[in-house]
């Protein structure tokens, strides 16, 4: 009785340990659309099976990434990372992806910001539409 009891939680052990769990981050962002450099950033968000520590990664318009200061998920999945100063993170003007990740950064939501050198500022993700106009007849002189 004690070896199949013994075998039992020996199987139940390696799976827990074998099968990692871990949370999906669903969306990042900022509390306010840019952040001069005076300013102290951070990001917040959401992700799925809260009670997680969420990873910030920072890649810079050269491809070189920088761990963030992270944030822990509460159990309804939202997370707030600790504030940083932006001229700490940001140096080189241009485009920068911010991704917020649990286990792998691959399974991560990325957004990008833009530095000029005085701000950051959210990069909107989104697609213009022009509408259509109906044909409209017209007379001269009137």
């Amino acid at each position: 009785m004690h070896t199949r009891l013994g075998i039992f939680l020996v199987f139940l052990l390696a799976t827990i340990i074998i099968a990692p769990v871990y949370a999906e981050v669903t969306t990042i962002s900022m509390k306010k659309s840019f952040y001069t450099i005076d300013e102290k950033i951070s990001f917040f968000g959401t992700a799925k099976e809260g009670d997680h520590i969420v990873n910030v990664m920072i890649r810079d318009p050269d491809g070189h990434g920088k761990l963030g200061n992270g944030g822990s998920a509460d159990p309804q999945g939202e997370y707030e990372t600790i504030p940083q100063n932006v001229k700490n993170i940001f140096s080189i003007n241009g485009i920068y992806n911010v991704t917020a990740f649990v286990g792998k950064i691959e399974d991560g939501v990325t957004i990008q910001l833009e530095f000029d050198g005085k701000k950051v500022a959210l990069i909107h993700n989104f697609v213009l539409a022009i509408n259509s106009i109906q044909d409209k007849k017209i007379e001269e002189e009137k």
